[in-house]
């Protein structure tokens, strides 16, 4: 019965649903499908909207805790024609700083892009977009000098 001690959910419509989806990416969360025993070749069991600040993985890999393996379907890149004022929101809300904003162009590291789409949402000139590739990206462990987070603050892009 809603409303009592314990209860972990609450059944809401597939339009609440989306609303809540493109509520949270705005705010920068990674939407993540998650598969049976972390096999993506098993059934999806559920989606994480994950924020690289709080994410048990996301959070890890920017403390320098771990290095991320992460299956990914898309990549991001930089188009031709760009526009940038560099206000700096596909850095600061990409998740492994797989991208950077050099002068007038953002530049991309697709060794670490791991297709989330957060830059490309949040470029205000449009001047990123994603593409179809499947892939397993590893990104290994950051040096401390590159930690967006340490034990009690996230640090400043």
């Amino acid at each position: 019965m809603p409303g009592q001690a314990g209860d972990m959910a609450e059944k809401i419509s597939k339009e609440e649903a989306f609303d809540i989806l493109v509520e949270v990416r705005d705010k920068g969360a990674v939407h993540s499908v998650i598969h049976e025993r972390d096999d993506y070749r098993l059934p999806a069991i559920a989606i994480c909207n994950c924020c690289w600040d709080c994410c048990g993985i996301l959070k890890s890999f920017n403390m320098g805790a771990g290095p991320l393996k992460y299956q990914s379907s898309f990549m991001a890149r930089v188009k031709d024609d760009v526009n940038c004022e560099e206000c700096g929101n596909c850095e600061k809300y990409c998740p492994t700083a797989a991208i950077t904003v050099k002068g007038k162009k953002p530049a991309l590291n697709p060794d670490r892009c791991i297709g989330c789409g957060q830059c490309a949402f949040q470029c205000r000139q449009n001047n990123i977009e994603l593409y179809p590739y499947e892939r397993m990206v590893y990104v290994p462990v950051v040096k401390k000098s590159e930690y967006r987070i340490n034990d009690t603050k996230i640090e400043s892009v």
